[in-house]
């Protein structure tokens, strides 16, 4: 059976990273993408990505090995894409190369599907489940994943079982904890420990250790890390093997950038929605104001709050844009410029001179991340 099974897999495995891209396209609502600055080389944490997007993951290993009288440069590279569900499921696939999971079978196949809960007023940690198959090692997987925050650190720990550990025909398990300290907006510093044990009998120690970077302006993040695991699926981030060097690149494909038909519908903030003369927007993943256009009064206050991981600004000053002609002003008006939001940071601005503003996300504005507020007299 499990012959049979490896034997499908490889004639399929394509396809099922293909319908894996596909599945965002049903999913079109917005959401936060998670980064390598939430989760340590071996450990997820339990990340459920990001709604109404395609994510593509590229993890590469390598290391030295002598060869004659020169040495040689090996490496293992993982690669995954996924795609989110509604009600926070993720489904998708890794491949990689060069893997120690089953002897004699040096490329590995793992399709997953993960469900996940987020902390909340009564749910104090961030937990997800995870099911999945190892065409290499013909191995039914599990995990059960749990992120704690304190403050600027992530706790992980994560359980994992295997129905046939290594390809060996016994039963065998894993359990990891990390921890992922932020030190700055865009770097943190992360680590895990684990061991597995197959049939009872314990296996080497797992460890990992990384710097991990978000890209300004971008979606994007990056880990440079050293480990004693070789691939990143359940069975390779439980597998030791010599230490080796690497780096993990993330790639979040949102498709609400590229057409109206993944956005939620425009909406407008008429005068007498706002509270105490002042009227909110926030700046979205999918790169968009909401609402996108509002409008006031003469006194009133807009605050815009980057609710993403992507840096974004609210400039309407004709000298800092690409193309000064998106950016209107009144006459009398002065320009303005939050310059650099990141995730949380929120940007105030008193409107006093009536008429129609025009302003662009600077980093986005090619994107169609454009806004406007409208100014009325009182009264």
């Amino acid at each position: 059976m499990r012959r049979w099974l490896r034997g499908r897999w490889h004639a399929q495995g394509a396809g099922v990273v293909l319908a894996a891209m596909a599945v965002c396209l049903l999913a079109p609502d917005s959401g936060q993408a998670q980064g390598v600055l939430d989760r340590s080389p071996n450990v997820s944490g339990g990340w459920v990505g990001e709604p109404g997007a395609a994510h593509f993951n590229l993890l590469h290993r390598f290391w030295v090995v002598n060869s004659g009288d020169d040495d040689k440069l090996v490496n293992s590279p993982t690669m995954l894409v996924a795609a989110p569900l509604p009600g926070r499921t993720l489904v998708g696939a890794r491949y990689a190369s060069n893997s120690l999971v089953a002897d004699g079978r040096f490329n590995e196949w793992e399709v997953f599907g993960r469900w996940g809960i987020m902390q909340s007023d009564t749910w104090p940690l961030d937990l997800a489940v995870t099911g999945g198959y190892n065409a290499a090692a013909g191995s039914l997987d599990a995990e059960v994943a749990g992120t704690f925050p304190v403050r600027s650190v992530r706790v992980l720990g994560a359980v994992r079982g295997f129905s046939d550990a290594r390809g060996s025909d016994n039963a065998g398990w894993a359990a990891s904890g990390g921890a992922v300290v932020r030190l700055r907006d865009h770097v943190a510093l992360a680590g895990d420990l684990g061991a597995s044990w197959i049939d009872g009998e314990r296996s080497r120690t797992v460890w990992g250790a990384a710097l991990q970077l978000r890209i300004p302006t971008t979606p994007h993040t990056v880990s440079l890390q050293a480990t004693n695991s070789r691939t990143g699926t359940l069975q390779g981030a439980s597998t030791r093997d010599r230490t080796t060097w690497g780096f993990e690149f993330t790639v979040p494909v949102t498709f609400a950038r590229y057409s109206e038909r993944f956005r939620s519908p425009r909406e407008a903030v008429r005068p007498d929605s706002s509270a105490n003369g002042v009227v909110e927007v926030t700046m979205s993943a999918d790169l968009r104001f909401v609402p996108d256009t509002v409008e006031v009064q003469v006194g009133d206050t807009v605050v815009w709050t980057n609710t993403s991981q992507e840096v974004h600004t609210v400039t309407a000053h004709p000298e800092r844009v690409r193309d000064p002609d998106q950016v209107t002003l009144p006459e009398g008006a002065a320009p303005f410029d939050s310059g650099n939001m990141f995730e949380g940071d929120v940007f105030r601005h008193v409107f006093t001179v009536p008429g129609t503003y025009a302003y662009v996300c600077v980093p986005h504005d090619l994107a169609g991340m454009v806004g406007v507020v409208v100014v009325r007299e009182g009264g």
